[in-house]
């Protein structure tokens, strides 16, 4: 696992100079009744009992970090080094020599701004329908009267996936966000119990709406003859409010909400707001998730740049989401980049709105819920499915499209769904007529992006070189004229998916299966 500390060296050195200017420097003349400024941190120790006597001999506020009712036996142990504490400065240099004294304590081992960040704003004008009662021409169909202009289901294949799955009961979708409009008539059947993070109690009434629209592109229910329809829309919602009025979410309560939704037994777990850089809490966080077969997704951001540091979605364990369009287009304000796992429809996404309205909106905050979505399908249809199994379907059964920055690969609900198409049909296509696979020339994952095929060629000749993705497009040609023995070299750049390569030569055809991994 990555950790993400920061360099007691560094700190010690600059906190060495700036003693020699305030003599007898100590935690408590830092930190005045009257400041300022208060800021939170997130500070791992290594010497439990050291904290509570640190706390009341400079008269400071700490608390552990874990907060929520009831956490398991596991997560307590696991968090059990992780505190809260607030402090106050009246100037940035004042906190920065806080911070500098905290890492110099030989029982913190690290210390980390408990950051706060708003929601994205949405990059386009909303569409916003109130009391529709309109009714739905297509015959063969969901009944939602919007279903008709719901776009993103017929480009994702999600309305042929339905044959298979509308989701269930059983899987649940846990949404960190701003709550929930809990009698909106297209929600309200499915939402089950939640927590406010904010107010720490269990009323996740929505007060700024964005979790609301979230939690309809997840499971607007599915055939009532109202509104739209969810991706998922006969699975349970269960509403996580981190998000204030205004937008805003801590890190800290983030990781409380996602342990939260782990202990609680959501199977899926959704993300729209992103952070400034990694810390070792939340991390910790994301992979007991997945250690316990919980999927996470996350939107990129809509910076329209390539994807920075931004958390939760560039953990490992986290599938970044970016936004693309109804012409299969990467969204203009959508980030992109090694740092995005896949696309989803962002744009112009008809949702719930709060007081029983509906509308639309773009943005990856949306693209990411379209994941969730699938990926609840995919755990009603294979219940045993562990976390990796359900990235794998959904990567697997990608389409891969062309964007302005290249080949990205988009979701396709249906073939995540059918397992089949991800295997023998394909494969057997390409292995037709193919020599027996060399182990030399077989390559099964691609971490950068140079890959070598080695093949034993006894006489000079030509050479043909085929990738394929799993709609049997393809993606990457090369040719040219080849040595005895001599290997080629090729700068694919693939995005993450699983693909098939046919190495031709004047003689032989070869065939294999690759992986490639970002």
């Amino acid at each position: 696992m990555r950790r993400y500390l920061i360099p007691r060296i560094c700190r010690v050195t600059v906190l060495w100079a700036t003693i020699s200017l305030i003599p007898s420097l100590s935690l408590a003349t830092l930190l005045p009744e009257t400041g300022i400024v208060s800021q939170k941190y997130i500070i791992q120790v290594n010497d439990r009992n050291q904290v509570q006597s640190f706390a009341e001999k400079n008269n400071i506020e700490i608390s552990p970090l874990i907060s929520y009712p009831d956490p398991s036996e596991e997560v307590t142990e696991i968090f059990a080094d992780y505190y809260l504490i607030s402090v106050s400065a009246e100037t940035q240099e004042n906190e920065d020599n806080i911070v500098n004294l905290l890492l110099c304590k030989s029982w913190i081992k690290s210390v980390q701004r408990n950051e706060t960040v708003s929601l994205p704003e949405d990059p386009y004008n909303s569409q916003t329908i109130r009391n529709f009662d309109g009714q739905n021409p297509l015959s063969d169909s969901p009944d939602d009267p919007l279903f008709p202009y719901q776009w993103d289901k017929m480009i994702t294949k999600t309305s042929l996936a339905w044959s298979k799955t509308t989701g269930s009961s059983e899987v649940t979708i846990a949404i960190l966000d701003s709550g929930v409009d809990t009698d909106h008539e297209d929600l309200a059947p499915n939402v089950v119990s939640g927590y406010d993070f904010l107010d720490r109690d269990t009323i996740i009434e929505d007060d700024n709406g964005h979790g609301t629209k979230i939690a309809g592109v997840i499971a607007g229910k599915i055939n009532n003859a109202l509104g739209i329809a969810g991706i998922a829309g006969n699975s349970k919602i269960m509403a996580l409010k981190v998000v204030n009025s205004f937008g805003n979410v801590k890190r800290s309560d983030a990781i409380n909400a996602i342990l939260y939704a782990v202990d609680n037994g959501a199977d899926v777990i959704t993300m729209s707001f992103g952070f400034n850089g990694p810390i070792e809490a939340e991390e910790e966080a994301i992979e007991y998730a997945w250690r316990k077969g919980v999927f996470i997704t996350a939107s990129a951001g809509n910076k329209a740049e390539i994807a920075p540091a931004h958390y939760p979605s560039s953990y490992e364990h986290v599938m970044a989401v970016g936004a693309s369009d109804s012409v299969d287009a990467r969204v203009d304000f959508s980030n992109y980049g090694d740092n995005v796992d896949i696309y989803a429809p962002g744009k112009s996404v008809w949702m719930t709105l709060m007081d029983g309205g509906y509308g639309t909106g773009s943005g990856t905050s949306y693209a990411a819920p379209q994941i969730a979505g699938l990926a609840a399908l995919i755990q009603s249809t294979y219940t045993d499915y562990s976390a990796q199994e359900v990235w794998d379907a959904i990567v697997y059964g990608a389409d891969t499209i062309i964007t302005d920055v290249g080949l990205v690969i988009r979701m396709n609900a249906k073939k995540s769904l059918d397992n089949e198409l991800n295997t023998s049909a394909v494969v057997s296509e390409f292995y037709k007529d193919s020599e027996e696979i060399d182990e030399m020339v077989c390559i099964s994952q691609i971490h950068g992006k140079t890959v070598k095929f080695s093949v034993s060629n006894t006489q000079s000749g030509n050479y043909y070189i085929y990738v394929y993705d799993l709609s049997g497009k393809v993606v990457y040609r090369n040719y040219g004229s080849i040595s005895p023995n001599a290997d080629v070299i090729l700068d694919l750049n693939l995005v993450s998916g699983v693909y098939f390569w046919q190495y031709r030569t004047d003689s032989s055809i070869y065939s294999g299966k690759l992986v490639a991994i970002r």
